[in-house]
């Protein structure tokens, strides 16, 4: 129930952020699960005990060389204290058969000199040039024997031992490491104290991808929000529209239009709706036309009945008299033939109007058939205009289609609007008589004179009945056209173009027997 309360926009923007954080946690959850699998496997305590192993053994190797080298110095202070004298090669030849006898990498380099209270400066010169800093080197480390050792750059060692007489013999000795050792030695030190470091990078790692997952969420999210704000516009503001315009119809209004979108479903739910009221519109003009026809249709019966039921009387008791005219006096007779034939000419006219009535109210049904309006018009508008100065300029589409239509009651529709046209041009002027292909499935006829035209309020009263313009007449004619075209589904309207009078435009259907009528484009094309 609270999902379906919940307004369009909402709904899309909830959909739109569970699409985009659900992955996202859902992306955040495997990594972190990945991670934490791949530290564990690192973390195997069988790997912890074979690096702490591996570095053990490498400090004991370490550790025996710098016992079996404090072993091989000791021996030459011996050999030192009891050979006065010797020189630096001696030294050096010395050292080297006591290391191999030790199983010990001899000596690549030494320095031996014997301290004594008289020659503490050589003493301090010696140390300033290994320890780089014209100052006694600190001897931390106190080896089994009375033997001290500090270690210098360039991998060497100071070896110091105190000699009984007071003195010390202080050697400068590089024994010499072997690359492959010492890189083994490196790889496995640093691999055990980046294993020591992986609790923090794991918590770091985590973090970090904790943060990156974080802002991806965030960043979806925006763009969620975005996104279905967007969509929000484009779909929910048509629909609110379109329930909005839904209402404008339900009360009445059927001149409602929406602006048509795009051609997705949307777009066409939105055309749909156009039509639908445009039909309604449409369809609501033919009732209240049907109904005000059909009004005038019974006043016009009822008018015609008045009329015709004295006129027949009249007529007879007339023509009475004009027999018994010539019985007058002859003075008399002329003054009563004219007056006769003047009260006879009116009872025509009468007689004329009812019978205009009586057509109006009586109109037949149409009979449709498949009609060549170019050929109809041709036929008919001529007839109209025998004897007159007015000229016609043709405009006819050659490849028009037919339409449907009942000739005899076109004829009488176009004979309406050419009689009132040559009356309008007083019988000189010219007619503009056009077709063409008008909305899909309709052709359209166009009839212009170059009258005066229809101004102001006439225009909206010209197709009412009994309403006219000129002295004589029953206000029927364009009324009839009208109810003609109507019957026929077609639409009449009286158009208003510079340099011409009156303008009527009129569509009629095609004829539904017409082959390859879809092929031809529209009149707006």
């Amino acid at each position: 129930m609270f999902w379906r309360r919940l307004p369009f926009d909402r709904k899309l923007l909830i959909l739109f952020l569970l699409l985009a954080l659900v992955p996202s946690l859902v992306l955040l959850t495997s990594q972190m699960r990945r991670l934490g699998q791949t530290i564990e496997r690192w973390e195997n305590p069988g790997v912890a005990q074979s690096l702490e192993a591996s570095v053990e053994i490498l400090r004991d190797a370490v550790a025996e060389s710098e016992a079996t080298n404090a072993a091989v110095m000791n021996a030459f202070f011996d050999w030192a204290g009891d050979n006065p004298g010797w020189s630096q090669e001696e030294a050096l030849t010395v050292l080297t058969n006591e290391s191999r006898a030790r199983g010990a990498i001899p000596p690549d380099f030494v320095t031996i000199e014997r301290e004594t209270p008289g020659r503490d400066p050589q003493t301090k010169t010696v140390l300033a040039h290994y320890a780089g800093n014209g100052e006694p080197v600190a001897l931390p480390t106190l080896i089994a024997g009375g033997l001290e050792r500090a270690a210098l750059g360039r991998d060497q060692t100071l070896y110091v031992r105190t000699i009984p007489d007071g003195g010390r013999w202080i050697a400068a000795v590089r024994f010499p490491i072997p690359d492959a050792f010492r890189t083994r030695y490196e790889r496995i030190v640093r691999g055990y104290e980046f294993y020591r470091q992986l609790g923090v990078f794991k918590q770091y790692e985590k973090g970090r991808l904790l943060i990156q997952t974080i802002g991806i969420v965030l960043l979806a999210g925006l763009l969620a929000v975005f996104v279905s704000r967007a969509l929000s516009r484009s779909l929910s503001r048509p629909i609110q529209n379109l329930v909005a315009a839904t209402r404008r119809v339900r009360a009445g209004d059927f001149d409602v239009r929406l602006r048509e979108a795009a051609g997705d479903e949307l777009g066409v739910l939105i055309a749909n709706f156009n039509d639908m009221t445009r039909t309604l519109h449409e369809s609501r003009d033919r009732l209240a036309r049907a109904e005000r026809v059909a009004t005038w249709a019974t006043a016009a019966r009822r008018i015609a009945h008045e009329i015709k039921n004295p006129l027949t009387p009249i007529t007879l008791a007339i023509h009475r008299i004009q027999k018994r005219v010539d019985s007058l006096p002859e003075p008399d007779r002329k003054p009563a033939r004219e007056s006769l034939a003047s009260i006879l000419e009116e009872v025509n006219s009468l007689n004329a109007l009812a019978d205009e009535f009586s057509q109006f109210a009586r109109l037949p049904e149409p009979r449709r058939e498949p009609l060549d309006l170019n050929e109809l018009l041709r036929s008919t508008v001529p007839l109209y205009l025998e004897g007159t100065s007015i000229e016609v300029e043709w405009i006819l589409d050659p490849a028009l289609p037919a339409v449907s239509g009942d000739r005899d009651l076109l004829r009488r529709a176009l004979g309406n609007l050419v009689k009132n046209g040559r009356e309008a041009m007083n019988g000189a002027g010219t007619f503009t008589v056009e077709t063409g292909r008008a909305r899909k499935e309709r052709a359209f006829l166009r009839i212009a004179d170059s009258g005066p035209g229809v101004h102001g309020d006439e225009r909206k009263q010209i197709f009412s009945p009994y309403f006219t313009t000129k002295s004589t007449g029953s206000g029927l004619g364009l009324p009839l056209v009208e109810r003609i075209v109507h019957d026929l589904d077609g639409d009449i309207a009286l158009m208003e173009e510079d340099g011409f009078g009156a303008v009527f435009r009129i569509e009629l259907p095609l004829a539904a027997t017409d082959e390859g009528r879809e092929s031809w484009p529209d009149e707006s094309s």
